[in-house]
């Protein structure tokens, strides 16, 4: 019995050991093994201006060390819009390298690129997903695989490396700049319009030289694989280039190369990504085509008022345009503007980079060219006698400072029917501040005159015009109040 508990014992250790080593074995052949293979779609544009229909994409494997390990998918481009699908890829790891070579449309050109280059991006993948290829992910790649073998997690190599980018490249800080791989110049956006900054800016830079573009290419990416950070002489390339991108260009042959691909898309605002560094020039005056101040404008009618921005190559030629009254002037950001209703306004044109540059022109919304007419003042009235007015009597006239464009301008003395006196006025007397002042003396006694009213007459702007106003409406020194309420009168002799 008791060698029998022996030989138990002996059984059960023995039993222990062999599970426990089993077991051990199992731990160490999971953790050894391989992931478990996944099959994915991905899908995709390739983008410099665009890539063409029939360009080659290669989708390569990584390992954990970010090399290849042999297994790769190729496919062609499906359109000129760069666009790709790959569709059930079986893949061994979560890296993944994605490298394109072909033809591109060239934004700075307008044209197709004539020679072709290659783009690259590396993605973490681990269901199906979009995945762009651009100058952005080419740029950021090595400096990612750095961060990544230093421990960060792809997240957060691609969030520093995008930054360090960005400073290069002299771009804003921007809290809704979006992971490179995810940029498409048909969104519209910050984003995009980086992508368009910089990737313009290499052309620039290269001199629409593909060799050289490749070359440069490959120096920045080079240069910013260790640290982040660019030297000169790159940094100074970078700055001339962007200074002497015509960007304008750029996003009209933009713009139409999607236009025929049947995709709208709005322009760049290229002076939104810059910040000061970059070396632009900003806007320093605003200068109107119009003078005149104030600016006439009928009820009703409208016209074009013209900008004239300096320095003349000022990078952000973009204003501003505004009414300060919209209900009186209406305003679109073209200049046009055009009457509503009656009244004082000023057009406000500024700088949209700096509101603090801007020009305004006071602008008088007229319904007749009457409203010119701002004051009738009475210096010495006539007498009137049992209703019968005898002279002498003095009178002044305000006249709006457009009096420049008004001519042939008569006054007259009636009496019901009949004329009694006219008096032309060549050019007005004084001024007044803004306005101008007639000043008309009639010495004679005129008498006895029972239905008194006098007439002002003038052209203006090729049309004639007529203002009555009774003479019981005047108080001696004092001004009619409102002139707009005479009484417009068909032109009489």
């Amino acid at each position: 019995m008791k060698g029998f508990n022996l030989f138990g014992k002996l059984s059960i250790l023995l039993l222990i050991i062999t599970l426990s080593t089993a077991c051990s074995k199992s731990d160490i052949s999971q953790q050894a093994g391989p992931e478990k293979p996944k099959k994915v779609n991905l899908f995709g544009k390739v983008e410099k201006g665009p890539f063409v229909r029939g360009s080659i994409l290669t989708v390569a494997e990584l390992n954990d060390n970010f090399s290849p390990t042999g297994r790769s998918f190729k496919t062609e481009l499906l359109d000129d819009k760069g666009s790709f699908y790959l569709s059930d890829i079986e893949l061994n790891t979560k890296y993944i390298q994605l490298s394109t070579t072909g033809y591109y449309f060239n934004e700075v050109t307008g044209e197709l690129s004539k020679s072709i280059i290659s783009l690259n991006a590396i993605a973490e993948v681990s269901s199906d997903r979009t995945i762009n290829v651009n100058i952005l992910t080419h740029l950021e790649e090595k400096r990612v695989k750095k961060l990544l073998k230093n421990g960060n997690s792809i997240a957060e190599a691609k969030k520093q490396a995008q930054q360090e980018l960005y400073k290069a490249f002299f771009i804003k800080e921007s809290l809704d700049a979006a992971e490179a791989e995810n940029i498409s110049f048909t969104q519209n956006n910050f984003s995009s319009t980086v992508l368009l900054g910089i990737s313009a800016t290499m052309l620039t830079a290269a001199n629409n030289d593909n060799a050289k573009l490749t070359e440069l290419l490959s120096t920045i990416s080079t240069d910013l694989e260790d640290d982040g950070i660019l030297q000169n002489p790159i940094i100074t390339q970078i700055k001339q280039a962007i200074t002497s991108s015509d960007f304008t260009a750029i996003n009209s042959n933009l713009i139409k190369r999607y236009k025929d691909l049947d995709i709208e898309i709005e322009p760049f605002d290229f002076a939104a990504i810059y910040n000061t560094a970059a070396g632009l020039k900003p806007i320093t005056k605003i200068e109107l085509s119009e003078n005149k101040n104030p600016f006439i404008l009928f009820v009703g009618s409208s016209t074009k008022i013209s900008a004239v921005i300096y320095p003349s190559d000022a990078f952000n030629k973009s204003l501003i345009w505004e009414s300060s009254d919209p209900s009186i002037l209406n305003v679109d950001q073209d200049g046009n503007i055009s009457g509503l209703k009656k009244g004082s306004t000023q057009l406000i044109v500024k700088s949209k980079e700096n509101p603090k540059v801007a020009s305004k022109l006071n602008i008088l919304v007229i319904e007749s060219p009457n409203d010119l007419i701002s004051t009738i003042f009475v210096e010495k009235k006539p007498t009137a006698v049992n209703g019968v007015y005898t002279g002498p009597f003095k009178i002044n006239i305000g006249i709006s400072a457009f009096v420049k464009d008004m001519t042939n301008i008569k006054i007259s003395l009636y009496d019901g029917d009949n004329f009694l006196k006219g008096n032309p006025i060549n050019f007005p007397n004084t001024t007044n501040g803004d306005n101008f002042n007639i000043q008309l003396i009639f010495n004679e006694k005129f008498g006895p005159i029972y239905k008194p009213y006098m007439v002002i007459q003038y052209d203006y702007k090729g049309k004639s015009y007529s203002y009555k106003f009774e003479f019981d409406q005047l108080e001696l020194g004092n001004s009619s109040g409102n002139p707009g309420t005479g009484e417009e009168l068909p032109i009489r002799a």
